[in-house]
């Protein structure tokens, strides 16, 4: 899998560690989030945090937990294919609404 076989739409945010896309997959029109990290703000630690947390979201199969369908990085990011949540990031629902919906 490569970037490529991508088509990036919507930028939905950013946040401490990259960007967070609306993307279409070329090949099954499959619609998903499309989180690119850069490599160059990693250092090892962070690396190593990454990585746990690609196997532990790897294994979680919850209707509350956004899914990782699968990774693969290129020479300057790492991308992540999750789930598209249509309601938005948590944190923006409750600090809108102050309470979880």
């Amino acid at each position: 899998m490569a970037i490529n076989d991508f088509a990036l739409g919507k930028k939905l945010g950013s946040g401490k560690f990259g960007e967070v896309f609306v993307a279409k997959h070329k090949k099954t029109s499959f619609i998903c989030a499309l989180k690119r990290i850069p490599k160059s703000n990693m250092d090892q630690r962070l690396i190593v945090q990454l990585i746990r947390e690609i196997k532990i979201q790897s294994f979680l199969s919850h209707p509350n937990i956004v899914k990782l369908y699968t990774f693969f990085a290129d020479e300057k990011f790492i991308y992540l294919v999750q789930e598209l949540c249509y309601s938005g990031q948590l944190y923006t629902l409750v600090k809108k609404k102050r309470k979880l919906p």
